[in-house]
């Protein structure tokens, strides 16, 4: 089965890397601050990099495929695994508890927790990208006066509605969606100045060292993206921004090494697995009595690395799991991005 290979690596090592500091963020309370720094606007970011304009027809056309029926899938599949086990250590669900959930799975977003707590990520991408798609085609370019002034718009709404409905709980996590907006636009932004990396690095560093000293004189910068807690107004995005620009350029750097970045790159591919099943591992094991971070932390890579490396060789799995299109042949189509 051909794959094509005439696309960026570091990319696929930046995803790699980023999935892993979710899972370890998700496991080790320790690290979980640092790491909800940046890792959630991360994959923002990097979409935005990646995003390539198309019509509103073909470009929800192929989000849909690519990331709405991965989310279905897994998120049936999942509830169905979660009740198997619950069933397995005596817990009888009662009927109402199941429409209960089932009711979860359907509003989406930040109503999902625990084994679903990473879903809204995924809702709240497939939204924002196809807001960002109709901005740019309707302004055609990302750095006109047009496409500015919305996005200037869609970051005063990102913290008006931090201010104002933190606590509400949004259907598929569309409070979220304008500061999502904002940051894949930056992520964009970056490929359309990519000559000028050193002084976009020399700013990460200027407004990272700035924060560190208003971290020292006591200003919180948690960040928690899912629940709308952008951190100190302007300066917790920023921050979240430049760590990803710093993050990027490391990425840049290991690609020119390929014994890590080979292997980095194919669990960036299975990002999206690692990201939808983890969680299930994670939480799985721990009702097991297995109190181990180290080990939850690889189980939880490991496994769905595997599974995505098996679903996409059988042509429905690769379709159903991993969003990629079947060609009339039935085989999938590895070009589609």
């Amino acid at each position: 089965m051909h794959i094509t290979t005439d696309r960026l690596l570091w990319p696929d090592v930046a995803k790699g890397f980023g999935i892993i500091l979710v899972v370890i963020g998700h496991v080790s309370d320790s690290l979980r601050d640092w790491i909800f720094l940046f890792h959630m606007p991360l994959f923002f970011v990097l979409s935005g990099y990646l995003f390539k304009p198309s019509s509103t027809y073909e470009f929800r056309r192929k989000k849909t495929t690519s990331l709405v029926l991965p989310y279905v899938s897994f998120l049936v599949t999942l509830f169905c695994l979660t009740k198997l086990s619950q069933l397995s250590l005596g817990h009888v669900p009662s009927f109402y508890d199941l429409l209960i959930d089932v009711a979860k799975m359907i509003y989406g977003g930040a109503a999902l927790k625990g084994v679903f707590g990473v879903f809204w990520f995924v809702s709240c991408l497939f939204i924002a990208m196809l807001l960002y798609n109709r901005i740019v085609n309707r302004y055609k370019s990302p750095y006109s006066v047009q496409s500015i002034g919305t996005i200037f718009v869609c970051l005063l709404m990102g913290y008006a509605l931090s201010y104002t409905i933190a606590g509400i709980v949004s259907p598929f996590n569309i409070s979220a969606v304008p500061m999502a907006v904002v940051i894949i636009w930056f992520g964009h932004m970056m490929r359309e100045f990519d000559r000028k990396r050193s002084l976009l690095l020399f700013l990460s560093g200027a407004v990272i060292l700035l924060c560190i000293a208003l971290y020292r004189l006591g200003v919180d910068f948690s960040v928690d993206m899912k629940y709308l807690d952008f951190g100190p107004p302007l300066f917790g995005i920023a921050l979240a921004l430049a760590i990803s620009v710093i993050y990027i350029e490391i990425c840049r750097r290991f690609e020119k090494i390929p014994t890590i970045a080979a292997p980095v790159a194919s669990v960036g591919e299975a990002s999206l697995v690692i990201m939808f099943f983890h969680q299930f591992i994670h939480y799985t094991l721990r009702d097991y009595g297995w109190n181990s971070d180290f080990v939850i932390i690889l189980t939880g890579i490991l496994v769905p690395y595997l599974m995505f490396r098996s679903f996409r060789n059988v042509p429905i799995l690769a379709f159903v799991y991993l969003g990629r299109p079947m060609s009339m042949t039935g085989k999938p189509d590895f070009t589609f991005r």
